[in-house]
């Protein structure tokens, strides 16, 4: 008689599996943010990680720009700002008016 087994992830696999799943389950979004800076050590760590990630190709289709003080300060003016626009866009003059 032929026994037929399952053939079984090692555990370590499946444990780090179950981790990896739990943490794309807790993600949420935040829109409520300190004003206190972020660490440098900190964000250095976070985009390290980020540089990780896959992309198609390793095209790594992105780029990230660190903003603080006044500059900070008026990305989120205009990101307010296109957010009370209508739907259909913001006008050619008023981008013009930012800038």
């Amino acid at each position: 008689m032929v026994r037929r087994t399952r053939h079984r992830r090692p555990r370590r696999i499946t444990e780090l599996g179950e981790v990896f799943s739990a943490l794309l389950r807790s993600r949420r979004s935040v829109r409520g943010f300190r004003p206190d800076p972020v660490d440098p050590a900190l964000l250095e760590a976070i985009l390290d990680d980020a540089r990780q990630a896959p992309s198609w190709s390793n095209t790594q289709p992105y780029r990230i720009a660190i903003a603080t003080g006044a500059v900070r300060d008026w990305l989120a003016a205009l990101s307010v700002a296109v957010s009370e626009q209508p739907e259909t866009g913001c006008d050619k003059a008023t981008v013009e008016t930012w800038f």
